[in-house]
């Protein structure tokens, strides 16, 4: 039996006899070009590929999709509440789970798709909006986004999420005519809506370096050296490949990020070219491996933590080891066009972008200014704030 609907948007048809799932969404028709004739007709699936379903609930969902997607039907969305617009703006922005792996193994989000840094950010923010959640949209002004975040005890960095989350929704409620002008850009975040960050991390100091090179030798010692000697980021360790890793000119290929800071050149300073050659095989993929595979930041977190406690450390990220050598580098006076190229930042001028390229002999030479062993005795102090 048919269920009649508009032409050319499908109908949703329920097979005769007596069958455990007769109902199935059947695809508005088309036509061949060339012929004139009517393709064979196309039967709808959910994402498991199932077709046909016990009762009309599924396929009459999975034709309504079909239909919004290939632009059949409009949808009014004037009276979309917050919700709505998130759950809209989640499904074409946030990526799937195979995108999310990929961004995992590679550091590469896919094209279009937000990264899963930020997902988690604007996911976090939307969570504690519940007040929001059944509000019309276009209802909302300044006020109703800026009490949120009032509202809200965080890091500067939480608080940017709402900023960011709000902005989001309002471009999007533009684009999509439900709302004809947004309010969320009227917002000025600044820093007295935020709270200090507590144990934020510091640079490891001169006696620090000292009792981690003790350790030399140990997985995750010679990482935390790499991370202090190179400036990379721990998940651009992860990533470093061997076929990027060259020996005898003392210097690897890695990155992420910015445009700026992908696939660039890291000089290996003197003093940790013993570890890079320990872990260099050109017969794994990367150079440093856990167990034959990849390391991930999840498994690392825990070994360093303990590692750090059993030294007796106080807290530390391991985004300090990049903190260590950028300080340092400040310390010691070294070139300012250098560094940036080092640590992949943009010099913000953009003469010196375009016009001003470093030889890897000058890379090499501002590395090579960097002395944590003659320092032992140094007295380094970096404060931390208390609770």
């Amino acid at each position: 039996m048919g269920i009649k609907r508009a032409n050319g948007t499908g109908c949703v048809t329920k097979l005769s006899g007596n069958r455990r799932n007769p109902w199935y969404a059947k695809a508005p028709t088309t036509y061949n070009i060339e012929t004139g004739k009517a393709n064979p007709p196309k039967i709808l699936s959910d994402d498991k590929g199932q077709k046909y379903f016990p009762d009309r609930t599924i396929p009459d969902l999975l034709l309504a999709n079909y239909n919004i997607e290939k632009g059949y039907i409009q949808i009014d969305k004037s009276n979309y509440t917050f919700s709505q617009v998130y759950n809209e703006f989640k499904n074409k922005y946030f990526p799937t789970t195979k995108e999310i792996q990929i961004e995992k193994d590679t550091h590469q989000k896919t094209k279009g798709k937000l990264g899963m840094s930020t997902c988690n950010g604007l996911q976090s923010a939307y969570n504690q909006c519940t007040v929001l959640y059944n509000k019309l949209y276009k209802s909302l002004r300044k006020d109703d986004f800026e009490n949120i975040i009032l509202s809200i005890d965080g890091s500067a960095s939480k608080i940017g999420n709402f900023g960011k989350l709000f902005r989001k929704l309002d471009n999007y409620a533009l684009e999509q005519d439900i709302i004809i002008k947004g309010y969320a850009n009227l917002l000025k975040i600044t820093n007295d809506f935020s709270t200090p960050i507590q144990n934020s991390g510091t640079p490891y100091t001169y006696n620090e370096i000292n009792k981690i090179w003790e350790h030399k030798g140990y997985l995750i010692a010679d990482i935390i050296l790499t991370t202090i000697y190179t400036g990379m980021r721990i998940e651009e360790v992860f990533i470093t490949e061997n076929v990027n890793v060259f020996l005898q000119d003392e210097y690897l290929i890695s990155g992420v990020k910015t445009s700026a800071g992908k696939r660039r050149i890291i000089p290996i300073h003197h003093d940790l070219i013993s570890i890079i050659k320990t872990y260099y095989n050109p017969e794994n993929k990367y150079l440093f491996e856990y167990n034959g595979k990849r390391f991930y930041y999840s498994t690392f977190k825990n070994l360093y933590d303990e590692f750090l406690e059993n030294l007796g450390f106080g807290y530390h990220t391991s985004h300090d080891g990049r903190k260590t050598l950028h300080s340092e580098l400040d310390r010691v006076g070294a070139n300012k066009n250098c560094i940036d190229k080092i640590f992949g930042h943009k010099t913000g001028d953009v003469g010196n972008d375009v016009y001003t390229k470093k030889s890897l002999e000058e890379l090499k030479e501002t590395i090579e200014l960097v002395d944590y062993k003659s320092k032992i005795n140094t007295k380094l102090t970096y404060l931390r704030l208390s609770s």
